[in-house]
């Protein structure tokens, strides 16, 4: 990837002149590739007209249509000191990526900084736009996607990485309960590497975890099994998955229904 700001896409919007029977969503559903569409980066987004929101993604293992795929990315750096002083203004920060010493060039890119400061008064947090390289110690030089506002010494940074670079049904990771879910694959993936589009936003079919889903009277919201292979929804209250042990909600159902069987349709709520 090279340097820049995520960026959005709004299909449908007022002017736009689209054909009738054929709406612009096509590349959406573009097999999944380990070849990069150079019209996209990680993390860029998608609106379609009636809400449904997706966003661009690579596996890291395989990803299914009918099942939530998973945040399957650790942190990048650890708590660690700024290398150099900044000033207010500033766009960039330097740091030792240690364990991430590897790190190539704009890696970072679509992930997230936190610059602690002397108390929790003038901590600071960025977007990534960038990095360099990181040289044979592993330092390496953050671009911000905003200015500074307190200049920083010698701050403690933490770095997040884009979470969308690392997407996956399957655990990779040995912490299948750990995970937290990304949003639904609008294209089948088979290996890790390979990138697609996955819906975050808006009405979608997703299979069911259990036999029965929004089967009782008040029963709306839903959950997610993040596990193994797992990926399915369940209901908002489930003993295992749900509220009671601060289970993941990723949406409500959509159908009038007390039985709750078959194929759940739901309205995704994970990042609109």
């Amino acid at each position: 990837m090279a340097k820049g700001k995520a960026c959005t896409v709004y299909l449908g919007r007022e002017g736009l002149v689209q054909a009738m029977d054929m709406p612009d969503y096509n590349f959406l559903y573009d097999p999944a590739t380990s070849v990069k569409d150079s019209r996209w980066n990680i993390g860029d987004r998608c609106v379609l007209p009636d809400g449904r929101v997706f966003r661009y993604a690579k596996s890291s293992g395989a990803c299914y249509t009918y099942r939530f795929c998973m945040f399957d990315g650790a942190i990048a750096v650890s708590y660690t000191a700024a290398l150099q002083a900044q000033a207010i203004g500033d766009t960039s920060i330097h740091i030792d990526a240690g364990a991430a010493a590897a790190v190539a060039a704009d890696e970072l890119r679509g992930g997230y900084v936190i610059i602690y400061g002397s108390d929790d008064s003038n901590t600071q947090f960025r977007g990534i736009i960038g990095n360099t390289l990181a040289d044979s110690d592993g330092h390496t030089t953050i671009y911000l996607d905003a200015p500074l506002t307190v200049a920083i010494t010698t701050n403690g940074v933490e770095v997040c990485p884009n979470p969308y670079r690392a997407v996956s049904l399957t655990n990779t990771a040995g912490s299948s309960t750990y995970r937290s879910a990304a949003g639904v694959p609008a294209v089948e993936s088979d290996a890790s590497g390979e990138y697609l589009w996955i819906q975050t936003w808006g009405p979608c079919a997703v299979a069911p975890g259990e036999s029965a889903v929004c089967d009782a009277a008040f029963e709306r919201s839903v959950c997610v099994d993040p596990s193994s292979d797992a990926g399915g929804t369940h209901e908002g209250y489930d003993a295992t998955f749900g509220i009671p042990v601060s289970g993941q909600i990723v949406g409500f159902g959509l159908e009038r229904s007390s039985s709750g069987n078959g194929v759940v349709f739901i309205n995704i709520t994970i990042n609109p």
